[in-house]
């Protein structure tokens, strides 16, 4: 999109180079003179207008030649008026003021006028003022033009519908020169010349209106400019603008109410069920977080009146909505506006709004955290169906409310009140967040990070116990979340969610638990971090066998596939995820549709489950080791046979134990006859102590040679 007409820049180039050589009665008889040809210009434009069909018409009152002599008028005044500027010789803005030449152009713009020639002489108009406002630096000039709500009735004039609408093609330059003047008279504000755009007779800001009827436009070019021309309305930091803004113009309840149409619209394309649509929706989501990002570019202009008043009209329009629709019964509201509230803490860094959006979500008096807890019940996504919706993916609201929980636990930006309050987040995480608001804050007691954890350990110890009698431990994490996230964990019909939503539910258990400490309610001052409950460390250790008992049966009944898909999630799992970059995904709500599946199906549904159990398998051991517990069942890196394999029936098999971290280890494995598994590894008639122990490796045989054993391809793992 052309933001200047060439010939502008043209233009304004030799209105800056060229300097002509003229005195005061020169430009005094340019400014009349041009200000003649206008007024003769202005009675051929009332003729047509009145009698638009005639054809008895002389040649010079001619739409053609009328908008020829409207255009060289408006080009002569522009360049004289910008170099007498540049002279500081004012004679001929006085002349120009007193003839009301600048309320003479405005009058040009009839709306009788035939359309075609209506958008050359717009474009000339608003060409005429883009150089004026590009060009022009005496503030008391601009003042003269600014005042009496002169400009603003210029930018809100009739003339300028398009702004509106899609503009066609016959008005675009007009439209690409009145998004280029708005810019420029923004670039103009400052405490002296805004209260000029301010409207009190009818209550509006037209600087400010006008750019944000541009936020919908269909142009990305266009909704970045509309943008930028609020934001310096707000950089102004002028009082009385940002309080009649805020409480006349009502400027920022109209954002929250943009920001509410845009997730709306995408709510009710989705719910038409029309995959065509998808390239739409995915362009809308990328528009709402636009809006997001613009929001965070206000916050971070650190102006205290217009944040606060942007925070309650978000906190009280748009999000209040969204917490209040994940009631909702449908998976398409519900689901996109638990995407949203995603986004909310991915994008937003300002503490008071994330502060009250948390509370608002999940304090304990409010229905909207045991909706979420509800949600991962497994009664509740047991019974979801893959045919639930043909755009969004049947487990949008599990993996959504997981999306939810990790967003909040991953931003840094939230309050240690808050955390305490709504008891989301471990103990040590809001110490941190308590030491780091203490140090920003001048009025705090400086305290160090160490004497917070001895504050709240103490504090949990002596509430903990009551007459001399010993409590059982507390644990510093929301133990009804953590519960249900292993029961997913742990459960076959885990295979109805998506991989996104099971690496999630670990990484925040790893998040919440990994971070938190286990209270000792007596037995002095010890701590031990990262610790489950007995019975969720049952239940995740219970999971992973089971999960390995599954693979090792497969294995045994000779699926070769099992091995090579433990090797690719083991070398998936080698590559960290990007958690956070995750979480603003718009895949979380529209993944990618797979490839129709015909005559393979039942290969790919086969390896599908396959996959599925190694990866809970995978999972769950990453889980119990980062939380520092012991795996159910410990690999090898390899186990390889020597050139000289022992037969099957001997106790003692040659083998070489290779690991990773250790050096090669030549050996025998002693094998039990009674269920052939691996139980000691020896080395010179010596017990050799392995890091990791081996439990249960059993011992195949090779299909190439039917007296070798070859544990290198072919391994299970067993209870």
């Amino acid at each position: 999109m052309d933001w200047l007409d060439p010939a502008m820049i043209s233009m304004t180039a030799d209105l800056l180079s060229d300097t002509p050589n003229t005195t005061p009665r020169d430009s005094i008889a340019v400014v009349k003179r041009c200000h003649a040809d206008l007024l003769a210009a202005e009675a051929g434009i009332v003729a047509i207008g009145n009698n638009p069909v005639s054809k008895k018409r002389p040649k010079q009152q001619t739409p053609e030649a009328l908008n020829l002599a409207v255009q060289n008028a408006l080009e002569d005044l522009s360049s004289q008026l910008v170099f007498c500027d540049s002279m500081d010789l004012d004679d001929a803005f006085a002349t120009f003021f007193e003839l009301k030449t600048h309320l003479l152009i405005i009058s040009l713009l009839k709306p009788t006028y035939p359309l075609d020639d209506a958008h050359i002489l717009t474009s000339a108009v608003l060409r005429f003022f883009n150089v004026l406002a590009e060009n022009i630096h005496s503030d008391h000039i601009l003042f003269l033009l600014f005042s009496n709500n002169y400009i603003n009735s210029l930018i809100s004039h009739p003339a300028f519908s398009f702004r509106r609408c899609s503009p066609s093609a016959a008005s675009e330059d007009g439209f690409n020169y009145f998004i280029t003047l708005l810019k420029n008279l923004s670039n103009k504000l400052n405490k002296n010349s805004i209260n000029f755009f301010l409207n009190e007779n009818l209550d509006d800001f037209p600087l400010f209106t006008e750019a944000l009827s541009l936020f919908e436009s269909e142009e990305a070019m266009v909704r970045i400019a509309a943008r930028t021309v609020t934001l310096n309305i707000f950089r102004v930091d002028d009082a009385s603008a940002a309080e009649f803004l805020v409480n006349s113009v009502h400027a920022f309840d109209r954002l929250s109410h943009l920001w509410e149409r845009e997730i709306s619209t995408i709510q009710t394309e989705i719910a038409t069920r029309n995959t065509t649509l998808l390239p739409k929706i995915e362009t809308g989501i990328d528009d709402c977080v636009d809006t997001l990002l613009y929001f965070e570019e206000i916050f971070t202009l650190d102006i205290p009146f217009i944040n606060s008043s942007l925070v309650s009209s978000l906190i009280n329009g748009v999000l209040f909505k969204l917490v209040h629709d994940v009631s909702e019964k449908s998976d398409i509201i519900k689901g996109t506006t638990l995407f949203f509230l995603t986004q909310v803490f991915n994008y937003i860094s300002y503490s008071p709004l994330l502060n009250s959006l948390t509370e608002l979500i999940f304090s304990a008096d409010h229905p909207t955290r045991s909706l979420l807890l509800s949600g991962l019940e497994m009664d509740t996504w047991s019974l979801i169906s893959p045919e639930l919706s043909l755009v969004i993916p049947a487990d949008t609201c599990v993996s959504l409310c997981l999306a939810l929980y990790a967003s909040v636990l991953n931003s840094s930006h939230i309050g240690h009140e808050t955390l305490t309050k709504c008891n989301i987040c471990p103990v040590q995480r809001t110490n941190t967040r308590r030491l780091m608001d203490s140090l920003v804050s001048p009025s705090s007691s400086p305290q160090t990070e160490s004497s917070m954890l001895a504050t709240d350990s103490t504090t949990s110890l002596h509430s903990s116990q009551t007459g001399g009698h010993t409590v059982p431990p507390t644990y510093a994490y929301d133990e009804n979340l953590v519960f249900l996230l292993i029961q997913i964990l742990g459960s076959i019909h885990a295979s109805k969610l998506r991989p996104v939503s099971l690496e999630l539910a670990v990484w925040i258990i790893e998040r919440l638990v990994g971070n938190s400490k286990k209270i000792i309610a007596s037995g002095g001052d010890k701590e031990q971090r990262g610790s489950l409950n007995e019975s969720q460390a049952a239940a995740l250790l219970n999971a992973n066998g089971k999960w390995g008992s599954m693979i090792s049966a497969l294995v045994n009944d000779g699926v070769d596939l099992v091995v090579d898909l433990l090797e690719y999630e083991t070398d998936m799992m080698a590559s960290a995820n990007d958690t956070p970059q995750l979480l603003k995904d718009s895949r979380l709500l529209l993944p990618k549709k797979e490839a129709p599946v015909s005559k393979v199906s039942n290969v790919r549904n086969e390896i599908r489950d396959l996959a599925f159990l190694v990866r809970m398998w995978s999972l769950t051991s990453q889980c119990l080791d980062k939380l520092g517990y012991p795996k159910m069942h410990k690999l090898p890196d390899a186990v390889s046979a020597l050139e000289s394999p022992a037969e099957l029936e001997n106790d003692c098999i040659p083998c070489k134990f290779l690991q990773s971290k250790n050096p090669a280890i030549h050996g025998n494995i002693v094998v039990s006859k009674l269920d052939e598994s691996l139980t000691i590894l020896e080395q010179h008639n010596q017990v050799v102590t392995i890091v990791l122990p081996i439990v249960n490796v059993t011992c195949v045989v090779s299909e190439t040679n039917t007296t070798a054993l070859d544990i290198s391809s072919r391994f299970s793992i067993c209870r």
